[in-house]
Parts: C-alpha cells; sequence; structure tokens
C-alpha cells in the first residue's frame, strides 16, 4: 500500500505512520532545510516544536482552523476580492 494506511471514515485525514500528511509535510521540508544548512538536529527540534503546535491548535477544532487563526491574525495574507482585510474591523 506505498506506504499509506487508508482512512476508515469518509472525512478522516490521510495518515503516514502515525502522523496526519499535513503534518508530515512540513516536517519533512523543515528537516530537508536544516540538513542542507547542517543544522539537522536543530531542525529536528524545530519541526516537532512546529507539529505540537499545530496539534494543539486544531486538535477538536474544524478543518482549515489553523488557516483561518493565522489569517485572522495578519500573518497568512491571501489576495482575494472576497476576503476582506483582517485588521479592518469596522467597515462603515
Amino acid at each position: 500500500m506505498n506506504g499509506r494506511e487508508l482512512p476508515i471514515h469518509l472525512d478522516e485525514p490521510n495518515m503516514i505512520f502515525l502522523w496526519k500528511d499535513s503534518e508530515v509535510i512540513p516536517f519533512v521540508s523543515i528537516c530537508i532545510v536544516g540538513l542542507v544548512a547542517n543544522y539537522l538536529t536543530t531542525a529536528i527540534v524545530i519541526a516537532f516544536l512546529y507539529v505540537k503546535l499545530v496539534r494543539k491548535l486544531t486538535d477538536n477544532k474544524p478543518r482549515n482552523f489553523f488557516k483561518h487563526w493565522l489569517w485572522y491574525r495578519g500573518l497568512l495574507p491571501l489576495s482575494s476580492p472576497t476576503l476582506p482585510n483582517p485588521f479592518i474591523r469596522r467597515y462603515h
């Protein structure tokens, strides 16, 4: 099964070993950057802290909650005519 576990329920996320695929991709990316920069140990620690933070912010919350949280704080700029500026609280 090429390393991927099949989800049991329809709305369950894909899993790679014990992690969701949305946690594995950033973890591996951070580790690769650390390997290239010769700071692999530091990168692994940062990657684990990132995964722990994302799990804390997303457990028992709706899908894409973390992206919305980042956008609301102004840390994830999205350019779209339908998305308002998160720093504008009153429009009129």
